[in-house]
């Protein structure tokens, strides 16, 4: 199950970036993520909205959701969402069909 960040929760974690020496501190809010270097005050902020739409979608979705990673998460966890309800709903006669 997925961790649910509620008000003013935040999940941390160090992690090795290739190219920066040292570790650096993500840390992931209902605002968004942080980055940091331990030991130091200043963060790197940004929220989950420019966070996805600075990722790429991967070559493999349909063409009318290249270059819209938001428009693809939504759509995507959408007709997740569906298909979960759909199978929930479908009577189980035990028979394994």
């Amino acid at each position: 199950m997925a961790t649910k960040l509620e008000g003013t929760q935040t999940l941390k974690r160090l992690i090795h970036v290739h190219g920066i020496e040292g570790d650096i501190e993500v840390a992931m809010s209902e605002q968004g993520l942080s980055f940091r270097v331990p030991g130091t005050r200043t963060y790197l902020t940004m929220s989950w909205t420019q966070a996805i739409n600075a990722s790429e979608t991967p070559t493999t979705v349909k063409s009318y959701h290249m270059g819209k990673p938001m428009e693809f998460l939504t759509t995507t966890a959408k007709a997740t969402r569906q298909k979960k309800v759909e199978r929930a709903e479908k009577p189980n006669d035990g028979s394994g069909n």
